[in-house]
């Protein structure tokens, strides 16, 4: 019982900081939760360029490349500092946590061309701005492994990045065991639901409201090679 309320004040946390500071706290509407959008860029492609496990070394890069995405409808200088802020943070911990993993894709330069997330999360649930303890998250359902925020840097966009972060997070997925990979999308993106159709993601199609995003639930079963 007692753990039970420690979890569910951690989601209150997390629930007042979106509530009580929006602008600063939320990400934009015009921003997609997963963004796979077209490029000018580089001539090297997917399988050219190096996929691993971020570490605390790429936190600055990371947020770099977060803040430019997320960062668009931000103008003034306090909105941009809480979401320096927030993402800051949060990519902290999530560098920090054994039970949550940053996999990476850099060029030779060993620049960072995009990343994404997988981590157990409670089923079908979207994950919140802040990670909370595995054991927490036990605490509201089963737990299965989820994706989430993949972002590729706009000029290497449209070469099998983003596809090849998906399949890195198969990998790792897999890695834990039998289970279902999932993540949330907006379904209203065409491309997202083509991308997501073609690397073998399928769900009910049915809609859950969240931030002003019509999103979906996909789903892929991952098995240990």
């Amino acid at each position: 019982m007692r753990r039970r309320r420690v979890a569910y004040v951690c989601l209150a946390a997390q629930t007042a900081l979106a509530l009580v500071a929006p602008p600063l706290l939320t990400a934009p509407r015009s921003v997609s939760c997963n963004i796979v959008t077209p490029l000018r860029g580089p001539a090297a492609t997917a399988d050219e360029l190096e996929y691993g496990r971020g570490t605390m070394a790429d936190l600055s890069s990371i947020v770099t490349l977060a803040q430019a995405e997320f960062g668009k409808d931000y103008t003034d200088p306090v909105s941009k500092f809480g979401l320096l802020t927030l993402l800051t943070v949060g990519f902290w911990i999530r560098l920090c946590r054994d039970d949550h993993s940053i996999l990476t894709c850099k060029d030779a330069s060993n620049d960072l061309i995009g990343y994404v997330e997988v981590s157990p999360q409670p089923a079908g649930e979207v994950s919140g701005p802040f990670p909370l303890p595995k054991w927490a998250k036990g605490l509201m359902g089963p737990l299965t492994p989820y994706l989430a925020n993949l972002l590729v840097r706009p000029d290497a966009r449209r070469r099998g990045v983003g596809g090849a972060l998906v399949v890195a997070c198969e990998q790792e997925a897999a890695s834990w065991g039998d289970g279902v990979l999932g993540l949330h999308h907006d379904r209203t993106d065409q491309k997202l639901v083509r991308f997501y159709r073609k690397l073998g993601f399928a769900g009910d199609g049915v809609p859950l409201k969240h931030q002003g995003f019509e999103l979906v639930y996909v789903a892929k079963r991952v098995r240990p090679s």
